[in-house]
């Protein structure tokens, strides 16, 4: 066990003796991290701060429950996530489903030779708009694998989902992004002036 998960142990089993203060620990070293989850799947400042204190008292009430085996990052960030996603449903907030079509192939060449005669701030803006208009889950998985990079079995264990699953939406995920943001920077060159 290395010496964070030493540092968690110790606060844990301090609030599961009583000493609620020893919580406190715990919301400040992950609210960060809880909130950042939260405001991906929900994409509402409001309801992210609601669905993060949610998640934490979730866990202190169910602190005892904690398996030690896993990190404490990745059980929070599975009551975070289930938690964002079951408040969606409850409020029934829209979101785009990823369209399951064939996706076109572009070479790495092509859409480097696009970035280049793009605005980085463009290309880069138009990524974030492309993720925001996912669904809550698939986004969730993108923020998870690549801003947070969690590892698939970390991913499994936070959503419930199955490794090959992940691995399977991910890369979906991957070619969807690319061909969006690919047709983006072709139509881009197209309207850019010549001189």
């Amino acid at each position: 066990m290395d010496k964070e998960s030493d540092n968690d142990s110790f606060y844990i089993q301090q609030v599961i003796n009583g000493d609620t203060t020893a919580f406190t620990h715990i919301v400040n070293k992950y609210k960060d991290m809880v909130f950042s989850i939260c405001i991906k799947v929900t994409k509402d400042h409001d309801i992210a701060e609601e669905v993060a204190q949610d998640t934490f008292v979730k866990a202190y009430n169910n602190i005892e429950s904690f398996r030690k085996e896993s990190k404490l990052s990745t059980w929070l960030y599975r009551i975070a996530y289930n938690t964002s996603i079951s408040t969606i449903r409850k409020k029934k907030i829209e979101f785009t489903p990823i369209q399951e079509t064939i996706v076109e192939n572009y070479s790495i060449e092509e859409i480097n030779t696009d970035i280049e005669g793009c605005d980085r701030k463009v290309v880069t803006k138009k990524m974030m708009d492309l993720v925001s208009d996912l669904s809550d889950k698939d986004r969730a998985l993108i923020h998870l694998f690549y801003l947070e990079q969690n590892s698939v079995d970390d991913i499994s264990e936070i959503t419930q989902m199955s490794k090959s699953n992940i691995k399977v939406r991910l890369h979906r995920l991957r070619k969807k992004l690319f061909n969006d943001l690919s047709c983006f920077l072709k139509k881009q060159s197209v309207l850019t002036p010549l001189f």
